[in-house]
């Protein structure tokens, strides 16, 4: 996302966005990247 200031450690993750990949990140965003500044 253009602009988004995303942490280092989400920039170096390379990742397929499935839906598979999209629901582990949203139910524990601090698992799948760690150091992300999400934690809903």
């Amino acid at each position: 996302v253009l602009g988004f200031n995303f942490t280092e450690t989400m920039k170096e993750k390379i990742v397929v966005w499935d839906e598979k990949c999209l629901n582990d990140y949203l139910e524990f965003p601090k698992k799948f990247v760690p150091g992300t500044k999400k934690a809903f």
